[in-house]
């Protein structure tokens, strides 16, 4: 009879010892993959981003470099230190950055390309007294716009209305104001301006207006608000150059093989005299010392 309950006894705590050791295999298996997957999104993160580092590293790099040397890059000839290789934007020729880190089993790689921007129509935003200049001549090919009128197109955010000038070697040729649909912001009067027509492909606010012959640019500046402008070239007239388009594509390889990819596309434009010169430029008297 004892030795029953003491087999009992000894079944029951085995039992209990195989549930109890079900139960903390069962917690440890969730617990290391909870681990693991943890460790694993962690590693994915710091690989993407060490894929997005190395993509702005390239932008920086290119971002310094001036119209003429982005010119070259356009023409396949990389700066000192980059070499060509095939493995850029749609697997083309681009400049090859490396960032050694010898402690690092990973490589960082940056593989930019750039292309000349010359869009059928220029689209950008300008906040309220900023201003924007519209590239009018190709110096590379030395040719001017071709045609003397060009159209401005904007939407207001809320009330805003649209100076521009345009300008060649012998100064200003043309001076303006446009009014939107909308009722003009205060305090600012809107007299000897211009009311824009109706708009076009998403713009509310359309005019076109004479620039002259020659231009080297054309300035634009929103008044009263911020503005989302766009201009159009007229009379079968195409825009010239306005920058450079740098696509730079972040590389980590391991063993050579690709472990992650990250791209980043910017546009600079050419430069231009910043807003504070324009104060002289819209005066309509001449500048007293």
């Amino acid at each position: 009879m004892k030795q029953n309950i003491y087999t009992n006894q000894k079944g029951q705590t085995l039992l209990f010892v195989v549930v109890a050791m079900t139960i903390a295999l069962s917690i440890g298996i969730n617990t290391s993959v909870k681990t693991l997957t943890s460790l694993s999104r962690t590693s994915r993160t710091d690989t993407a981003s060490r894929a997005l580092a190395a993509a702005e590293g390239g932008i920086e790099r290119y971002l310094a470099l001036s119209p003429n040397q982005l010119e070259e890059a356009v023409s396949g000839s990389c700066p000192e230190g980059d070499y060509q290789h095939q493995g850029g934007y749609d697997n083309g020729p681009a400049c090859k950055i490396e960032f050694d880190d010898l402690s690092d089993i990973l490589v960082s790689q940056a593989f930019v390309s750039v292309e000349r921007y010359t869009p059928t129509f220029y689209p950008f935003t300008l906040e309220s007294g900023q201003v924007k200049e519209v590239n009018l001549y190709d110096d590379n090919t030395d040719t001017f716009y071709s045609d003397n009128q060009i159209e401005i197109c904007w939407n207001s955010n809320p009330d805003s209305d649209i100076m521009y000038i345009s300008y060649n070697s012998s100064g200003i040729q043309e001076r303006g104001g446009l009014e939107g649909n909308d009722s003009p912001g205060a305090p600012y009067t809107t007299e000897g301006f211009t009311t824009a027509g109706g708009g076009h492909d998403g713009y509310n606010n359309c005019e076109t207006v004479g620039i002259g012959t020659n231009i080297y640019g054309l300035r634009i500046r929103s008044i009263g608000g911020e503005s989302d402008v766009a201009v159009f070239p007229t009379g079968g007239a195409t825009l010239p150059l306005q920058g450079y388009e740098i696509i730079s594509i972040g590389k980590l390889e391991q063993d050579q093989a690709v472990t992650a990819t990250r791209v980043i596309r910017i546009i600079k434009t050419l430069p231009y005299l910043p807003v504070s010169f324009d104060y002289a430029l819209y005066s309509q008297g001449g500048v007293v010392k």
